[in-house]
């Protein structure tokens, strides 16, 4: 607001990339997910690749649309990330998801892994690091925001970070396209991260195998002023929305990583 000012700080990396064979006969084992006991196949870190970047803006229903696109390959293998910020409220060009100045939609493509087993999954490593003051962090929950004020009609998750005075969170839809068909993405539930001190939470997101993998997470903070948008029905509804500034300050160290790491 005018007379408030309040400030949350989180990290989220997409850090790596593992097949993984699932110990089925685990008796507390996540089903196609990765836990402790599955057995690794091979690894493939983002910070040993070479990624390329480039942003391109649009006008989309009177409001400017930035998309920044950060891409690596390895061999057939290709990984891109498409981010997407939205200086007022609109709707993407399939109409399916509103874009809004208070999240940052990502898309997550992965295109011709090269699987060493043939009945091995893959599960990608999302690191997390916080200082939120609450206590009950973390916990995946079944409904989103966007869900409850009806922005969204996507079957979603998230989990939240929140402290005295604001919220952010990281959303996902539950369901992902593998080749064209939709499969449900399953979560791995978020655990300490013991390998790297700069971080202090972890979590997995797994997929099936396929030569296409297309997902669409988002992150963001809970709207707090109010402002207007027209949903697809026509039907104008009040809802919240900080301003197009704290997006920006949200996603340019994450481009400064990807440039410093491409030098």
């Amino acid at each position: 607001s005018a007379s408030v000012e309040s400030e949350i700080a989180l990290k989220f990396e997409f850090r790596r990339i593992v097949e993984f064979l699932d110990n089925v006969s685990n008796p507390s084992n996540i089903l196609n997910g990765l836990d402790d006991n599955d057995t690794e196949i091979q690894i493939i870190d983002f910070h040993d690749l070479d990624w390329s970047i480039y942003v391109d803006e649009q006008l989309l229903e009177s409001i400017t649309v930035y998309n920044i696109i950060a891409n690596a390959s390895d061999g057939e293998m290709v990984i891109e990330f498409s981010f997407f910020i939205s200086t007022g409220y609109g709707f993407d060009e399939f109409n399916t998801t509103l874009l809004q100045p208070s999240s940052v939609k990502f898309n997550v493509e992965i295109t011709n892994f090269p699987f060493n087993e043939t009945d091995s999954n893959l599960a990608v490593e999302v690191k997390m690091k916080h200082e939120t003051e609450t206590e009950n962090d973390e916990e995946i929950e079944e409904d989103t925001e966007d869900e409850i004020d009806g922005i969204s009609e996507q079957d979603e998750q998230q989990i939240r970070y929140s402290n005295s005075s604001v919220e952010a969170f990281f959303s996902w839809i539950k369901f992902y396209d593998a080749d064209g068909v939709n499969k449900t993405v399953v979560v791995s539930p978020v655990s300490d991260d013991d390998e790297d001190e700069f971080s202090k939470r972890k979590m997995y997101f797994n997929f099936i195998q396929a030569k296409k993998i297309f997902w669409d997470p988002k992150v963001g903070v809970s709207r707090a002023t109010t402002s207007q948008y027209v949903p697809a029905d026509g039907n104008t509804s009040t809802n919240t929305a900080f301003g197009f500034e704290f997006i920006a300050l949200l996603l340019i160290p994450i481009v400064g990583v990807l440039r410093r790491r491409n030098k």
